[in-house]
């Protein structure tokens, strides 16, 4: 091979690896587009229940009538004795013969006897049958006081009163929040909105990125909570916006950074390369001014 020959098959060379400089510019350029296009959009629905998680004790009206005494019999000790301190002997009798109704506090009084762990589970049943708290807090009572018992409510509270304290502290809502919608507190309404969030959620993920759901991943506690978030068994986080956002421009930055680095090997490259080499790739990306905006980062 004649020195000639050998020198020509280096400039090609040379070209064709500014070439492929100048097109992996072009595809980051592309790539950092369509990352913007395909970015996660903030989800419309709230991600928590703006009221408390912990449903009100209230009685429903009922004109005066006995309760039978069985119904009292069935129930421990302590929570009769609880009921019979607070709203006193004598009323407590004339309840049960029918002389008085029951007293609208009787909410109350039934919400400050259930502070004992060990009978929340018989409150919901005085309450079913007395028919003095609305279907809705009796369905609390239920499903709840199985993890009152056992130490797995949010925060190990053991009690109605040591749960509403807990879940009212801010910093317990997002806990809160995920715990009461497991167990089924929540409206079904909300249940489906849920779902309807995660599933736009993992439609934006899906699209993105590997880089961005992993920082995703990362921000919501790990790959298992972000599987139950895009299954739609855990709550989305409030912040999710925040997070889809640091995200974004942490990948946005990232491969920003890069470009720059393809860029500042470009312009090595170009710096020991011959002038002929130069011409020559200046005229394959269209002139000098083509080149020098390429170089530059604004093409």
């Amino acid at each position: 091979m004649s020195k000639k020959t050998g020198f020509s098959q280096i400039i090609i060379l040379g070209v064709l690896s500014v070439i492929i400089f100048a097109g992996s510019i072009f595809w980051f350029r592309y790539a950092t587009q369509q990352a913007q296009n395909e970015a996660p959009s903030p989800l419309q629905a709230s991600v928590s229940p703006k009221t408390s998680v912990i449903p009100s004790v209230k009685p429903t009206p009922s004109p005066a009538k006995p309760i039978e005494v069985g119904v009292l019999s069935e129930l421990p000790k302590e929570l009769n004795a609880c009921i019979k301190q607070k709203i006193g002997e004598k009323t407590f009798q004339e309840i049960i013969s029918g002389q008085k109704e029951l007293p609208q506090s009787i909410g109350m009084t039934l919400n400050a006897c259930c502070i004992k762990s060990e009978i929340i589970s018989s409150c919901a049943v005085f309450a079913e049958k007395t028919g003095i708290m609305t279907k809705a807090a009796i369905e609390f009572l239920k499903k709840i006081s199985p993890y009152i018992l056992s130490g797995k409510a949010p925060g190990k509270c053991a009690s109605i009163e040591a749960c509403k304290a807990y879940c009212e502290n801010s910093k317990n809502l997002e806990e809160c929040a995920n715990f009461f919608y497991k167990i089924g507190v929540f409206p079904e309404s909300f249940a489906e909105q849920v779902k309807k969030d995660a599933a736009t959620l993992k439609e934006s993920l899906d699209s993105s990125p590997i880089e961005l759901r992993q920082c995703v991943e990362t921000a919501v506690g790990g790959s298992s909570s972000l599987s139950e978030i895009l299954a739609g068994t855990r709550i989305i986080p409030q912040n999710i916006s925040e997070i889809l956002n640091t995200c974004f421009q942490t990948y946005s930055e990232n491969l920003a950074k890069q470009l720059n680095d393809y860029l500042a090997g470009l312009k090595k490259l170009f710096d020991a390369s011959p002038t002929s080499l130069r011409q020559c790739v200046e005229t394959a990306v269209g002139g000098s001014s083509s080149l020098s905006e390429i170089l530059a980062g604004t093409r």
